[in-house]
C-alpha cells in the first residue's frame, strides 16, 4: 500500500485507481468509500479507463485483482 499511495499522490493514474480499489474493498486499509471515490476521480480525470468505470459505478469490485 505504501508504494501505491506514494505513486498515487505523485499523480500516477493506475496507482490512484489501485489505492481507490483498496479503500473501496477494505483490502490492506480500512474500508472508506469516500476516499475511494476521491482516488477514482483523480484517476478518471487522467483518462484512466478503469478509474472512470469505478468512478461512474460501472465496476464490480468482487472481480478486481491488484
Amino acid at each position: 500500500m505504501r508504494q501505491d499511495l506514494i505513486s498515487a499522490n505523485q499523480g500516477n493514474a493506475e496507482a490512484q485507481f489501485t489505492v481507490g480499489a483498496q479503500y473501496m474493498t477494505g483490502r490492506r486499509v480500512p474500508k472508506d468509500e469516500k476516499k475511494a471515490m476521491e482516488y477514482f476521480k483523480k484517476s478518471c480525470l487522467q483518462k484512466y479507463d478503469m478509474g472512470c468505470k469505478a468512478y461512474h459505478g460501472k465496476m464490480n469490485f468482487n472481480d478486481v485483482t491488484y
